[in-house]
């Protein structure tokens, strides 16, 4: 990989509400699953006509739990609307599960969010946690505060501070107000003042900088379950705890993350948007059905 060179392995995530992605390494082992065991339906004629407009905020143990998303979902006994008809409805008294690949500001998924809210539904994710979670030092500095082991990090735009905290390589996260996807390597001090000029827009913004301590991992999370984006194994130990209590604290049905190995330690670097261009596997399918049925158990339903 050369310098400055961007290190996910990923392109330009696509705009298509209807694509998919996936999610790698470590402390992982085969999970089989049958996928017989779900039944394919069609839920978006089970839903009711819109409430009245008049009714009152409810509480999480009183709403009816309603999936929102474009990814076809195989579970019996749950309701489910596409996101384009959610944004056109005014269905009220409801608990939304946001399944969408993609959360970040102006996106469908950040709406389907900001409709709930607005109805005065509750939503998972909040619109708030959507807009702090693809932000890294927002993210990161959150994540420490619930007990997340996170990388060491500043927020700078000058390549002077990071070659005075940090010896090469190092990771870079855009701040930009639409960060790019991903990030970057930068393995010397002598290809730093280019990246960090490009990244920041001139100074302009700031960035997020890193050291890159070991092996770094991008995992896809399905409700806090993470899985190998190349393998499409379930990894546990310590690399399951972090993305288990990172979708804790923001409650983000799917995300990419990235973490680093340093030893024996794991350390949560960064998220971003799931890609969207691949087909759900049997794996992904299960462990959504079974993210929603835990919803379901919050709820009581």
């Amino acid at each position: 990989m050369g310098e400055g060179d961007s290190s996910s392995g990923d392109d330009e995530d696509s705009d298509s509400d209807s694509d998919r992605d996936l999610g790698p390494d470590h402390d992982c082992t085969e999970v089989k699953t049958d996928p017989s065991n779900f039944v394919n339906r069609s839920a978006e004629s089970r839903l009711g006509e819109p409430r009245s407009a008049n009714a009152s905020v409810p509480e999480a143990t009183d709403s009816r739990l309603v999936v929102v998303t474009d990814i076809k979902i195989s579970l019996p006994n749950v309701d489910v609307i596409g996101t384009r008809r959610f944004l056109g409805s005014a269905l009220r008294n409801l608990f939304v599960v946001n399944l969408s690949p993609d959360y970040r500001y102006m996106k469908m998924g950040y709406y389907v969010s900001l409709h709930a809210d607005l109805l005065g539904d509750r939503a998972v994710p909040k619109c708030l946690d959507a807009l702090d979670v693809y932000r890294a030092p927002i993210l990161l500095l959150r994540a420490a505060k619930v007990g997340i082991h996170v990388s060491p990090h500043i927020v700078t735009d000058s390549a002077e501070e990071v070659i005075s905290r940090f010896d090469a390589p190092v990771m870079i996260f855009s701040v930009k107000p639409f960060p790019t996807y991903g990030f970057e390597v930068v393995r010397s001090k002598s290809a730093l003042n280019g990246v960090m000029k490009r990244l920041t827009m001139n100074r302009r913004y700031t960035v997020c900088v890193e050291p890159l301590l070991g092996q770094v991992l991008s995992l896809e999370s399905v409700f806090g379950t993470p899985i190998d984006l190349e393998t499409k194994i379930i990894c546990d130990g310590e690399t399951r705890n972090i993305t288990e209590r990172t979708y804790g604290e923001f409650r983000m049905p799917l995300f990419k993350c990235y973490v680093q190995r340093e030893g024996d330690h794991i350390y949560l670097c960064g998220l971003d948007p799931l890609k969207k261009s691949r087909r759900l596997s049997a794996t992904e399918s299960a462990l959504m059905n079974e993210g929603i049925l835990r919803v379901g158990e919050e709820l009581g339903q």
